[in-house]
């Protein structure tokens, strides 16, 4: 049921790019399935210690951490330029954004898209990657 009620298609060439980067591929994920979710016209904050305990546990210096995390940022924001996103001192600034793939730019309707994720809920998982991608498996 999450999954029918909260699936965000991500762009399969997106996912090609930032494959060499699983913190870009994180970042884009966390991008596709919550910029959307933001109510237009407001603003969602999200500090740097918080930014760090989802995509930097591992780094012992917060400095380090933002560092590798802009470069990281920069890459996804090239693949996902319609993502709205501020950076400054004291962290991100999220704003309501497009998801990177629409269900109209699939062609689908939203009644298409509910009946396909209605039949991978009853064991179509063959399918799952379709949620994850811009074209179907074939």
């Amino acid at each position: 049921m999450s999954l029918q009620k909260h699936a965000v298609p991500l762009d399969e060439r997106t996912l090609a790019a930032l494959a060499h980067s699983s913190t870009a591929l994180y970042i884009y994920a966390w991008f596709a399935q919550r910029l959307h979710r933001i109510p237009h016209r407001k603003l969602q904050f999200v500090p740097w210690a918080a930014v760090k305990g989802q995509f930097g546990i591992d780094f012992g210096r917060m400095n380090k951490f933002k560092q590798k995390f802009r470069i990281a940022l920069s890459r996804v924001l090239r693949c996902y330029p319609k993502a709205k996103i501020e950076v400054d001192d004291k962290g991100l600034t999220l704003r309501h954004s497009p998801p990177p793939i629409s269900a109209s730019a699939r062609g689908e309707s939203k009644a298409q898209v509910a009946e396909r994720l209605e039949g991978m809920s009853k064991g179509g998982w063959s399918d799952l990657k379709y949620v994850l991608s811009e074209t179907p498996l074939k």
